[in-house]
């Protein structure tokens, strides 16, 4: 295979190869997991906000109409039909995908990401020149980056509903269908 065509450059020390796995974590993997969770956020407080406010919505006009406002202004009697449907929608959505659960652990992983590329950058700068403490501190690195993308697809698959059979599959790649950018 000629150099054309590969990604990057194999590194040629055990200090670039730390450094560049650092960037690449720090570049790949940690906004992937802070993407992922300010998503899943963004879909559970939507999905919340929605159901709270047709269930509002619905007893504030209930409350409010006379049976004379009904007969003048029709749609507030499909409004008091639709917007606890649309409430129920909501809430049903949310138990089902399991939107607050799968936001934790992207959460969890964005925090344990962060973590691990913090301690990283601290012992790499620390390390100075001794290439066997960076070749530790880089295979350390790597088998907790590959334990935390384990956990985080053994953990998806046991939450999103009928996941059970991929999570075995999840286990034979080493967690990277479900957690890997």
């Amino acid at each position: 295979m000629s150099s054309s065509t590969l990604e990057h450059d194999i590194p040629d020390s055990p200090r670039e190869a730390l450094r560049r796995y650092i960037l690449e974590l720090d570049s790949k993997y940690y906004p992937w997991y802070d993407r992922a969770s300010r998503r899943l956020k963004w879909c559970w407080a939507l999905g919340q906000a929605t159901a709270l406010l047709a269930g509002v919505l619905a007893s504030i006009i209930a409350a409010a109409a006379k049976e004379d406002v009904f007969s003048r202004f029709g749609f507030l009697r499909t409004a008091l039909v639709v917007l606890p449907i649309v409430g129920a929608l909501a809430s049903a959505l949310l138990a089902q995908t399991r939107a607050r659960e799968l936001f934790t652990l992207r959460e969890r992983g964005r925090e344990t990401m962060q973590a691990l590329i913090s301690r990283a950058e601290a012992d790499y700068a620390a390390a100075s020149a001794d290439p066997e403490r960076l070749t530790k501190i880089h295979a350390d690195l790597v088998n907790a980056v590959s334990r935390l993308e384990r956990e985080q697809a053994a953990t998806f698959f046991s939450t999103v509903p009928g996941g059970s059979a991929s999570a075995d599959t999840a286990q034979a790649d080493g967690g990277r269908s479900a957690a890997t950018p």
